[in-house]
């Protein structure tokens, strides 16, 4: 040891001259000041650019088990709009107001009006003598009515005139002469002969009158009197939708002599 009390010199220290020392000193504060401002600006970018962008730049990949188990899914392609068809080629028509009136309002249909049902028809008598048949038959057909005719079997009590049995050649002989006198003379079958008669009565003076005549005229009768099951006629006629359109025909024809007629359920 010295005896200044001073430590040796050491190749550690080194002498500065005094002057210079103030500044060497404020120089490296000068320098640490600045070295300090750029290291807190350069933290503090990095701190705001991992606030801006580090979730971005470090998302975690999701697990290998949750990508496995993602079934693909249907991509939802849009629809292109088709393009609209081109207006060449086509010809414009000219179209009158009847054709538009007629395409847009519908036709309307016309009412039909259903045919009249008959409720009523008239019969005209019941009869059992043809000329009275047939004559009434026809003045109703001449007023342009079609007449049907309907017919059931009666047991009536008559008198027959009788000329004669005779042969076949011989009963057709005497038949062509009685004919020439009564037109109701005819022949039938009996006992292996045939019988000419003159004629059928249902009322007897009617059958003596005809035998009068006859007699007159050379020839001579028998008066039998027999039961036979003789065909009533009825006729029937008109379709008349009211009653009082049947009375109306009902009155003409009694005027013209037509008896016994009866308004009647059309079938």
């Amino acid at each position: 040891m010295n005896d200044g009390g001073l430590e040796p010199e050491s190749e550690d220290f080194v002498d500065v001259p005094a002057g210079n020392v103030g500044k060497e000193i404020q120089s490296k504060k000068g320098g640490g000041s600045r070295l300090l401002i750029l290291l807190l600006i350069v933290v503090g970018a990095a701190g705001a650019g991992f606030y801006l962008f580090g979730q971005e730049l470090f998302v975690p990949d999701p697990p290998v088990a949750q990508l496995k188990s993602k079934k693909p899914g249907k991509i939802k392609v849009p629809i292109r709009p088709q393009p609209a068809e081109s207006s060449e080629g086509v010809k414009e028509e000219v179209v009158s107001l009847e054709k538009v009136a007629a395409v847009v309002t519908p036709p309307v249909a016309e009412k039909v009006t259903p045919p009249a049902v008959p409720n009523f028809a008239l019969t005209a008598g019941s009869f059992l003598y043809r000329n009275s048949l047939n004559q009434t038959r026809a003045l109703i057909e001449k007023l342009g009515y079609k007449v049907d005719s309907s017919q059931s079997m009666e047991s009536h009590e008559v008198t027959r005139l009788l000329v004669g049995l005779y042969g076949r050649p011989l009963a057709d002989k005497r038949l062509a002469e009685v004919k020439r006198i009564s037109d109701g003379a005819f022949i039938a079958a009996e006992e292996g002969k045939f019988a000419v008669y003159a004629g059928s009565f249902l009322s007897l003076d009617k059958a003596r009158r005809l035998a009068d005549m006859l007699y007159q005229e050379g020839v001579r009768v028998d008066e039998r009197q027999v039961k036979v099951d003789l065909p009533r006629t009825t006729l029937r006629f008109g379709e008349f939708v009211d009653r009082s359109e049947a009375q109306k025909l009902m009155k003409k024809l009694e005027k013209l002599g037509v008896k016994k007629l009866q308004i009647v359920p059309f079938q």
